[in-house]
């Protein structure tokens, strides 16, 4: 057909195409995409995939400083959100049921200082908890609250949680951070 092909296959039925080299169909596709991903029961994915040099599909990102940086990002962080409340209400459901008060912490999106969605979950104060990978965590500290991005906090945590099985992946954490802890993390905050 001449074309580049990206794919976003929103729903079980529907499939949208544009060539990559045509950036305001792409922006149009993944609009509408993300569109059709939110409203229909059957959902599947609101991300772009293209098919690579050998053929296999892999997920579509557009050249740096393209303005669909921000629509792919937006893309991912939602299918994030689904993929992660679906898991949420299947384990609160199994935890109830064994009646294990472990809590399982929510993914959120939302607007970072640059325009693009980041993604946040909170670590909970005096609960262990199963964290979603996000973006950025915040703490509820007695202190105040801070937020600070998930690799400072990977870098500075170290015995405070670890690695859950689960898909998508979640890390549990196993006790509050001292108050070292908590001081070098509010040091390295993006804030609130």
């Amino acid at each position: 057909m001449g074309i580049q092909p990206v794919a976003v296959v929103p729903s079980r039925d529907m499939m949208l195409i544009a060539d990559e080299r045509d950036e305001a169909a792409v922006l149009w596709m993944l609009d509408e995409g993300l569109k059709i991903f939110a409203d229909h029961p059957r959902w599947l994915s609101p991300v772009p995939y293209k098919a690579d040099e050998d053929g296999d599909i892999v997920a579509w990102q557009p050249v740096p400083g393209s303005m669909a940086d921000a629509s792919v990002r937006l893309a991912e962080r939602t299918l994030e959100t689904y993929e992660y409340r679906e898991q949420r209400n299947r384990m609160e459901k199994l935890f109830r049921q064994a009646g294990d008060d472990l809590e399982i912490a929510e993914y959120e999106v939302g607007t970072g200082p640059d325009g693009t969605a980041r993604s946040v979950t909170t670590w909970p104060y005096g609960q262990d908890s199963l964290l979603p990978y996000t973006d950025d965590i915040l703490f509820p500290a007695p202190s105040g609250p801070f937020r600070v991005s998930w690799s400072t906090a990977a870098e500075v945590l170290t015995t405070e949680w670890e690695e859950a099985l689960t898909t998508p992946p979640r890390r549990r954490t196993l006790r509050w951070p001292d108050e070292q802890a908590l001081a070098r993390l509010r040091e390295l905050s993006t804030g609130v």
